[in-house]
């Protein structure tokens, strides 16, 4: 996209010599959540798409009738 092109070349005038082998991915930090299992293979999740993936999930623990992910569930607040 247009956007990317101009962000590329701002980049482009700030070329540092030692990270000429290292490949550089242009991500936003404003509404993207970073993966922190470093085995996984999709480090960067938009709010958008981490929302699909949790109703998602949410709706196939419901279809088979399990309860919901551990990781899906709000946590008790003890009184």
């Amino acid at each position: 996209s247009k956007k990317e092109a101009k962000e590329i070349a701002e980049m482009a005038k700030f070329r540092n010599p030692k990270l000429a082998d290292k490949k550089i991915v242009l991500k936003y930090t404003r509404n993207v959540l970073r993966c922190t299992n470093s085995s996984c293979k999709a480090n960067f999740w938009s709010r958008d798409a981490n929302a699909a993936r949790n109703m998602l999930e949410l709706l196939s623990s419901g279809l088979k009738k399990k309860h919901r992910a551990r990781r899906l569930r709000a946590s008790r607040r003890s009184k």
